[in-house]
C-alpha cells in the first residue's frame, strides 16, 4: 500500500532527500516569489530551509549566502545536510557573484556550518550539477562546462578535471519518451557531466553525462593533484 506523506500541485520539485531519522528535504525550482529552493516536509507542508532567508535571494541581492539556484541535496556520511547551488537563476541564465556553491547544513542546530565557494571552478556556461563524497574530498559534475570538479573539504581549494575530456562531453541526443529534447529556440538540450556516485569501497568515480554513456575513474587520480 502507497502511503502519501506530501504532495504538490504548485511546486516543481527534483530532488528528495531523507535521513536516517526520518526528515524530508526537496529541491524546488521556483516558478513564483515565496517559493523556497530548498524545502524541509514538516507535518505534510513544505517550510523553508535552513530558513526563510536563504531561499529570499533576488536579482541584484549578494548571493554568497542565500540560494540562487540549487539543484541537488545530499546528506553526507557526516549526518549534514549538503546543497549544490549552481548559482545562476535558472538554466541558460548567468552565474550570478556568489552563487556557485556547496553548502553544508548542521542538521542538529539547522543553521549552514560552511560555504564553499565555487567561484574560481565554476564561470561562464558552468552549470554545477550533483556532489558525491570520499574522504576528505567533494566530487561535482559540471554540466554546462563539462568537468568533474574535486574539492578539498579541509581547506576550500577547487580544481577542474577531465574538463572537456570525452567521459564528460555529451555525445548523445538527449531523448525523452521517444523525441529528442529541444529548448524554447529549438536547438537540442545538452546536459553534460551529470550523474556520479562512488563505489562503496571508495575506489572507483562513476560519472556519465546525462544522456550516458557511464564512465569510471579511481578515485586516487582525482585525489592527487599533480
Amino acid at each position: 500500500m502507497l502511503e502519501v506523506e506530501f504532495q504538490s500541485s504548485s511546486l516543481i520539485i527534483n530532488g528528495v532527500t531523507t535521513t536516517a531519522d526520518g526528515r524530508r528535504f526537496v529541491v524546488v525550482q521556483p516558478q513564483r516569489s515565496g517559493q523556497p529552493g530548498v524545502a524541509e516536509i514538516t507535518a505534510g507542508s513544505p517550510r523553508p530551509y535552513p530558513d526563510t532567508a536563504w531561499n529570499s535571494w533576488q536579482e541584484g541581492q549578494d548571493a554568497s549566502r542565500r540560494f540562487v539556484g540549487v539543484n541537488s541535496l545530499r546528506v553526507g556520511s557526516d549526518g549534514a545536510l549538503w546543497a549544490v547551488d549552481r548559482g545562476a537563476p535558472g538554466i541558460g541564465k548567468p552565474l550570478v557573484a556568489g552563487g556557485p556553491k556547496l553548502v553544508r547544513i548542521d542538521l542538529q542546530s539547522n543553521r549552514v556550518s560552511r560555504i564553499y565557494d565555487l567561484g574560481e571552478v565554476a564561470r561562464g556556461n558552468s552549470f554545477v550539477d550533483d556532489v558525491r563524497f570520499n574522504g576528505n574530498n567533494a566530487y561535482l559534475t559540471d554540466a554546462g562546462r563539462p568537468a568533474v570538479i574535486v574539492l578539498d573539504l579541509a581547506n576550500g581549494r577547487a580544481r577542474r578535471v577531465l574538463e572537456h575530456h570525452p567521459s564528460t562531453v555529451a555525445s548523445r541526443p538527449l531523448i525523452a519518451e521517444g523525441r529528442q529534447l529541444i529548448d524554447a529556440a529549438g536547438k537540442p538540450i545538452v546536459v553534460h557531466a551529470d550523474q556520479l556516485e562512488v563505489s562503496a569501497d571508495g575506489y572507483w568515480l562513476y560519472f556519465q553525462p546525462c544522456s550516458g554513456p557511464m564512465w569510471r575513474v579511481a578515485t586516487k587520480f582525482l585525489d592527487d593533484p599533480r
